[in-house]
């Protein structure tokens, strides 16, 4: 059996012991140290993330909830503007249906001449069947000519007469059929309609 023994001073052997470095020890010292040093800033950095993360929630949560009442107002505003938009539509309808028919009667007075008068008006869709009496076809026929003036007239064919006797005398009894312009050729003069 071996044994050491060691002859050195005391005040030698301190030093000796002082100077020896554990490397192991060392190493894991420090690598312990990178690692807690890194889990410090790791953490330190996820947390100033989650911050920021939770205020861009908070305030997308407000943006949703502004998008939320503006898309219900906004539905609402458009199913106010559908229904006036069905009542423009109806009206404008009634205004195509309704304003050549009238205008064609105030057409009618204009063109009527004094030995002339009418017993009946019918309208149909873009037509409008007169009938009446005169005295004399001449004035039937200048009846028809005048109504070809009219803007609302696209066209008046030919007159459907033939002579009655009534009571006092013949006369002339008529049907003229007229077509009738839509509500844009009403509203506009007759020669942008006819054209050059």
């Amino acid at each position: 059996m071996r044994a050491a023994i060691d002859l050195r001073p005391q005040s030698r052997k301190d030093r000796s012991r002082r100077a020896i470095v554990h490397v192991p020890r060392l190493l894991s010292v420090l690598l312990l140290s990178v690692f807690l040093l890194f889990v410090a800033a790791t953490t330190v950095v996820g947390f100033l993330f989650s911050r920021t993360l939770r205020e861009k929630r908070t305030s997308l949560d407000g943006r949703v909830a502004d998008l939320l009442a503006q898309q219900t107002s906004m539905v609402r505003e458009l199913n106010r503007l559908k229904t006036t938009e069905k009542l423009y539509g109806d009206a404008l309808e009634l205004l195509r249906r309704e304003v050549p028919a009238l205008e064609f009667l105030a057409s009618l007075e204009a063109s009527l001449p004094p030995g002339v008068w009418l017993t009946k008006v019918t309208f149909s869709e873009g037509k409008a069947v007169v009938s009446g009496m005169a005295y004399v076809e001449s004035d039937v026929v200048a009846f028809g000519r005048a109504l070809t003036e009219a803007s609302v007239v696209r066209s008046v064919g030919l007159p459907v007469s033939s002579r009655v006797s009534v009571s006092g005398g013949n006369r002339v009894r008529f049907d003229l059929t007229c077509s009738l312009n839509g509500l844009e050729a009403v509203t506009s003069p007759k020669e942008a309609v006819s054209g050059p």
